[in-house]
């Protein structure tokens, strides 16, 4: 599902509380705890509030991340996946908090006939989703290839087709593709 701007985001998310998050792996042994505040994953995550669940994952289909105003595991039909219970310390600091502001940051796509040509019309995909909580919390999401030196994050580059950032009061610097 194509967000269609931070609005329709905003008019779902903003001034709820988050209950819970799920975060999802489909490679078992393809996340990583990075720092006590930074993980990746290969599946997607999930925010469950009161009225809402806002997930995004890896949809095989498109072979990106995408969004889904539902549960992860709509996006990561016909995939085997894992639910991760590393770190749930780290993950209750954002339970029970209120989302306060969000920030995205989109990028595009259109689909591709058997000629490869472009289809109409224009999909918007999220690269980044930065979350500020009630409490002063962030919570930076966003789809990125890294590298890992020293066990931190290093040249990270937005990449819908990458892996999944999550980062909690550490805003992590992303660059542009070349």
């Amino acid at each position: 599902m194509a967000l269609a701007s931070t609005e329709e985001l905003s008019s779902v998310l903003l001034h709820k509380k988050i209950n819970t998050i799920g975060l999802f792996t489909v490679n078992s042994d393809s996340y990583s705890f990075l720092s006590e505040s930074c993980f990746v994953v290969d599946g997607g995550i999930s925010l469950f509030g009161d009225d809402f669940v806002f997930s995004i994952a890896w949809n095989q289909e498109q072979e990106l991340f995408d969004t889904s105003f539902g549960r992860a595991e709509k996006l990561l039909d016909g995939i085997e996946f894992y639910t991760l219970t590393h770190n749930e310390e780290l993950l209750r600091r954002v339970h029970g908090n209120i989302i306060t502001n969000i920030e995205t940051r989109f990028t595009w796509y259109y689909d591709l006939n058997d000629d490869m040509e472009m289809i109409e019309p224009k999909h918007y995909i999220i690269e980044q989703l930065l979350l500020t909580l009630d409490n002063a919390i962030t919570l930076q999401i966003a789809t990125v290839e890294y590298e890992v030196r020293n066990n931190a994050i290093s040249k990270a580059v937005f990449n819908p087709q990458g892996e999944l950032l999550c980062s909690i009061n550490t805003i992590i610097q992303i660059s542009e593709a070349e």
